[in-house]
């Protein structure tokens, strides 16, 4: 559970804002008395960006371990809860890029 902050709240409050989706919402907070099978902590700096390889979208690799792929198509998608603004946000990134 990612506690909510006021970093977390400006990033939804940004992101409600792009979609034009309602931001009235109550944060869940951790209730002190709960208990877990397990805790783990996990340092979201580490994290490094994967690719999905063929046949598989569970067949990844780290995103720098590709450096000798020649990339010729791409398929961007985005999960369950994607909004049109990742895709424009995507579109902003590789704007006047071409695959090769």
């Amino acid at each position: 559970i990612f506690e909510y902050d006021e970093k977390t709240k400006a990033f939804v409050d940004e992101r409600t804002q792009l979609n034009g989706t309602k931001s009235d919402f109550a944060p869940v907070e951790r209730d002190e008395n709960e208990k877990f099978i397990y805790d783990s902590t996990i340092d979201l700096s580490a994290l490094e960006p994967t690719v999905a390889c063929h046949p598989d979208p569970g067949n990844r690799k780290l995103a720098r371990e590709m450096t000798d792929m020649k990339l010729d198509r791409a398929y961007i998608g985005s999960c369950t809860g994607g909004k049109t603004s990742d895709f424009l946000a995507f579109a902003e990134v590789v704007r006047g890029q071409e695959v090769r």
